[in-house]
């Protein structure tokens, strides 16, 4: 009797990893979906604080930017670039009545990819680029500012 020891053969090993392949291909779409999923919540949260810092919030009572101000602001940056004179913290995104601000001010206009929202005073369309980063395409996010 001779002693063979035991152990994988090349073959039984190649079949393994090319299962390994197959599997982390078909997972990959689907992972990357869910985190491309949850930015998109993100973003559309974000957008909607945004929504409120500019025509505020009639449940709690707070005055937007078109409010105080008496027009939709020209840029995003306005949203914040007035905090110093709105010593009220009437903009329920800069000061929710707590003394805590929503948004940090350099991410206030960025979505969760990192890339900054538009926003058209003309249409009052906030948008965001979606995942590709490129406007216009169908991942785009869009909101329209109404009262």
């Amino acid at each position: 009797s001779r002693f063979l020891p035991k152990a994988f053969t090349l073959l039984e090993i190649v079949v393994v990893l090319v299962f390994i392949a197959i599997l982390a291909a078909v997972i990959t779409p689907y992972v990357t979906g869910v985190f491309d999923a949850s930015r998109r919540t993100i973003t559309e949260q974000n957008m909607l604080e945004i929504k409120k810092a500019i025509i505020g919030d009639a449940g709690v009572g707070l005055r937007g930017y078109r409010a105080i101000v008496g027009d939709y602001p020209n840029s995003l940056s306005d949203l914040w670039t007035e905090q110093a004179e709105n010593t009220a913290g009437l903009y329920p995104s800069i000061d929710r009545g707590q003394g805590t601000s929503v948004f940090v001010e350099s991410q206030a206009g960025v979505d969760a990819w990192g890339k900054d929202l538009q926003w058209t005073k003309v249409t009052r369309e906030l948008r965001s680029a979606g995942y590709d980063g490129a406007f216009g395409t169908a991942d785009d996010i869009a909101l329209t500012i109404e009262e």
